[in-house]
C-alpha cells in the first residue's frame, strides 16, 4: 500500500464513519455515536497494523 493509498483509505475511513457518528449525535442517539466513534478506531487500527 503506497502513501495515496493509504491517505485515501483513511480519508474514505474518517469521511464515513464520523459522518455517522455526527448523524447519532444530531439524532440525540449517544449510544450510537459512541458505537460509531469505536467502529471507526477499530478499523484505523486495522489500516494501520496493515501497513
Amino acid at each position: 500500500m503506497d502513501k495515496a493509498e493509504i491517505k485515501e483509505t483513511l480519508r474514505q475511513v474518517l469521511r464515513r464513519e464520523l459522518g455517522d457518528c455526527e448523524s447519532a449525535l444530531r439524532d440525540k442517539d449517544v449510544d450510537r455515536a459512541l458505537s460509531e466513534l469505536d467502529d471507526a478506531t477499530r478499523k484505523l487500527k486495522r489500516l494501520m497494523n496493515s501497513i
